[in-house]
């Protein structure tokens, strides 16, 4: 019964500061309310910018890409049509071993030697595996 009687006092109590003190509280609430939607605004805004910033950059990077991509896939058809033709000339020269002898010459003269030919001769060993040994894969 005593804790019954202290409950309602303290409630009682409560409410008629709280009436008193009310309108400045509730004054105090909403302008802070009003600053927190203010930065939450500001910062969804912000947010925006950026979002919008990083979709360009997306953009950006797919096109970069796909170039990219696509000139991966001329480079891989054009190397594999030349190791194809260096395969059929490989073949075409073995079949003969005068022919052979005659092209081993030819490429182990020097330069002003060489027929006075006007295009650049390739020189190196050819590698089996290269474009990939070029890239380290």
């Amino acid at each position: 019964m005593i804790a019954r009687y202290f409950i309602a006092c303290i409630f009682v109590t409560s409410t008629s500061i709280l009436r008193a003190d009310d309108a400045a509280k509730m004054k105090e609430a909403y302008e802070d309310a009003v600053r927190q939607l203010q930065v939450a605004q500001d910062r969804k805004n912000e947010l925006a910018n950026e979002n919008e910033q990083l979709r360009q950059k997306i953009a950006t990077t797919e096109e970069e890409l796909l170039r990219s991509t696509n000139r991966f896939s001329t480079l891989r058809d054009q190397t594999y049509r030349l190791r194809h033709e260096a395969a059929a000339l490989d073949q075409f020269l073995a079949a003969d071993a005068a022919r052979w002898a005659a092209w081993a010459r030819l490429f182990a003269a020097p330069p002003a030697q060489a027929l006075h030919e006007t295009e650049p001769r390739l020189l190196v060993d050819r590698d089996e595996n290269w474009p990939f040994s070029a890239v380290g894969l």
